[in-house]
């Protein structure tokens, strides 16, 4: 980073900016890995006063199968969606890992099972509601707020907290796969059946 862009960020965070050899700069870059040496050219340190805010509670999952959308909160992970998903043959457009956030997985652009038939996950929001830094509940969409909309589908959190979102599902018939393929070939050579399965779909 050139000198002039290290002070335009320290003059806009509140935290401390710090750079090789100044201090404190140290104490920083040392992480509980002691086996990595982290050499950052700059590193900006958090603020205090600032706030956390968990979605952990807002779990919240509406299926609805005509309009095949599914209304998650911003705390709902795949492995929730899928049960609500699954008996109206709506294919979420998850990954492969069922314990992952449902909303930033999305909001980062999302990279399912089903990605070379309906692309990536975020091609398929159709609405979000949204918290932006100036403390506004906005329902974004395409239409109402399209700029927004752009900016937030595919650039995660850099805009404002997230409280729910609106998607679109597609219709897949579900088939029966074990929750690996390693353990399910294990399970082959050993001749045990399967007792676990998970549904997912295939293209």
């Amino acid at each position: 980073m050139e000198h002039t862009d290290i002070q335009t960020l320290a003059s806009r965070v509140e935290g401390p900016v710090l750079l090789p050899g100044d201090e404190g700069y140290d104490e920083e870059r040392t992480g509980a890995n002691l086996a990595v040496r982290r050499e950052p050219e700059v590193i900006v340190g958090a603020a205090r006063g600032g706030v956390l805010v968990t979605a952990s509670r807002m779990t919240g999952v509406e299926a609805d199968p005509d309009r095949r959308t599914v209304r998650v909160g911003a705390g709902v992970r795949f492995e929730q969606v899928i049960p609500a998903t699954v008996p109206h043959e709506l294919a979420p457009l998850n990954g492969s890992a069922p314990h992952v956030g449902v909303v930033s997985y999305v909001l980062d652009g999302g990279v399912g099972l089903l990605v070379r038939t309906y692309g990536y996950a975020s091609d398929r929001v159709r609405g979000l509601e949204l918290v932006t830094a100036d403390g506004e509940l906005r329902r974004v969409t395409a239409d109402s707020e399209p700029d927004l909309h752009r900016a937030v589908v595919g650039g995660r959190d850099d805009f404002g907290c997230t409280r729910s979102s609106s998607r679109h599902s597609h219709r897949s018939r579900p088939a029966p796969a074990s929750p690996s393929s390693a353990s399910a070939r294990t399970r082959a050579r050993t001749g045990s059946a399967p007792h676990t399965h998970r549904p997912t779909w295939s293209d």
